[in-house]
């Protein structure tokens, strides 16, 4: 399991890939740029940004197999005060 970090970090990576990747032809520069902060947030981890939407399918089955087995977080919500 990720922590919150480590899942925003892939997250943000994952976006700056996919903004790179729809801006590669309309703006070359603005697209490597993307891409290389892509990977330097995920440099740390020791990941590219397509080993990146890998790990967060993984985590996101794992945690759906999770619930699964043994049901849907119990959550408390607290009453609105005014």
């Amino acid at each position: 399991m990720f922590t919150d970090q480590h899942r925003d970090d892939l997250l943000t990576a994952v976006a700056l890939a996919e903004f790179s990747y729809r801006w590669q032809s309309d703006s070359p520069r603005l697209a490597a740029r993307s891409w290389q902060l892509a990977v330097s947030r995920l440099a740390k981890y020791d990941i590219d940004p397509y080993e990146a939407v890998d790990a967060l399918r993984a985590d996101d089955k794992r945690k759906s197999i999770a619930e699964f087995e043994i049901g849907p977080a119990k959550t408390v919500d607290t009453p609105i005060r005014r």
